[in-house]
């Protein structure tokens, strides 16, 4: 264990300070550090001895991914890795929520479908390059999924029972248990019947974790029943040939029909119906590929966040609402600019900006939009803003996602 307040040394000649302790699992622990000039801060995953050969593992998985995938966003940077008295330490960049703490800010209630959306399609870009280059990550569960404020979108974190599907042949337990696949448990309960293990498995927990992020119920709770509990394959998919559907997809989508009632008919609530439809499945052949998730209808709806949504998760874009008159934007350009000049000075007391737009389009009319380099920053202005005076208003502050403006899409 490091000591909060120690100084380790990078490889470059850095040094980091021990902040605080963010968690910790089977393998290892984490912990915040920062330079000691503070400019740079990141997570510091310290494993322990006996796991080693886990850090070896991840470090090789993601060196590959970067050497042929580029800078894919939804995979954590590493920094530097060294060795602190006598245990392997990895230093990565720092992300913000882990699945878990989102649901918590969301009182367990579930999530919308905005979020519902933009989870799903993060997920399978990265469960897309990860099965791309052969590898299953085996593990999908709400502390290995991570919010990064900076890149806006959800990362993939911890591969410690990640595999590969043609290097490795002898695959112990994998999977927690409430996102674990028929044939894995299957696999557990007969020693002797040795399921053959796909990037499919994945396709069940990731319908696990959609579920639950919709719901906040996990949606194992659905075959624990003493009665008529599943365990394994279901009755209907254990017959050869069997045209029954499969109890797993009946009871996901009884959950659906009652968590919705009267919304279940919209198009949207259809498209998503249909896409977990075909991730419980006990068949894995009949499971959705990536691919074909990647191209199925929910995710590439058109789904528009509400205000609440734009509250939730930061990002390094600011909106403020109520700082603008209409009429003022019929005044001069010279106005514009002169309120837009204005606007960046109480910005940048926050940290640098790349960006503030004001739009003139009738979507944009009246609010204000700030980009900053940093998130970090952008949440400090977040907090600091909302209720304040700009331009003799009183401001409303949210958070806007990154890819909206570069389409200029303005809410």
């Amino acid at each position: 264990m490091l000591k909060i307040g120690s100084i380790i040394k990078g490889s470059h000649g850095e040094q980091w300070r021990i902040q605080q302790k963010l968690g910790e699992g089977r393998c290892c622990e984490v912990y915040k550090v920062q330079t000691l000039d503070e400019h740079i801060q990141a997570a510091a995953r310290v494993y322990r001895a006996e796991f080693a050969f886990v850090c070896r593992r991840e470090l090789n998985l993601l060196k590959t991914i970067r050497q042929s995938a580029g800078d894919c966003k939804h995979f954590t940077a590493v920094l530097d890795c060294l060795t602190v008295d006598g245990r392997s330490v990895v230093l990565q960049e720092l992300l913000d929520l882990c699945l878990n703490h989102i649901q918590m800010m969301a009182d367990n209630q579930g999530m919308s479908l905005y979020h519902l959306h933009k989870f799903a399609s993060d997920l399978a870009r990265a469960l897309s390059v990860l099965h791309g280059f052969g590898y299953v990550h085996a593990d999908l569960k709400p502390s290995n999924i991570m919010w990064s404020s900076q890149h806006s979108c959800l990362k993939l974190i911890d591969f410690g029972l990640s595999f590969h599907l043609s290097k490795e042949r002898d695959i112990g337990v994998v999977q927690s248990k409430n996102y674990r696949a028929p044939e894995v448990v299957e696999k557990i309960g007969s020693p002797l019947k040795q399921p053959a293990l796909t990037a499919a498995i994945d396709l069940w927990s990731l319908g696990c974790l959609l579920m639950w992020v919709l719901t906040g119920q996990k949606v194992a709770a659905l075959w624990d029943d003493p009665v008529h509990g599943l365990s394994g394959y279901c009755e209907n998919c254990k017959v050869p040939g069997s045209v029954e559907r499969c109890q797993y997809e009946v009871r996901v989508q009884q959950q659906l029909t009652s968590f919705w009632e009267e919304d279940i008919n919209t198009e949207v609530h259809e498209k998503f119906k249909d896409l977990v439809k075909w991730l419980f499945q006990c068949q894995s052949n009949r499971r959705l590929t990536i691919p074909a998730m990647l191209e199925h209808s929910f995710l590439s709806a058109e789904i528009v966040p509400d205000h609440c949504d734009l509250l939730l998760l930061p990002t390094a874009v600011l909106r403020i609402l109520n700082a603008i008159d209409e009429k003022d934007l019929a005044s001069s350009q010279e106005y514009i600019e002169d309120l837009k000049q204005a606007v960046v000075e109480e910005c940048e007391k926050y940290g640098p900006i790349s960006k503030c737009l004001i739009p003139l389009s009738r979507e944009g009319c009246g609010k204000i939009y700030v980009c900053y380099e940093q998130s970090s920053s952008s949440q400090t202005a977040f907090e600091k803003l909302n209720g304040s005076t700009l331009n003799d208003h009183t401001v409303i502050t949210t958070y806007y996602p990154p890819d909206f403006i570069k389409k200029e899409k303005f809410l």
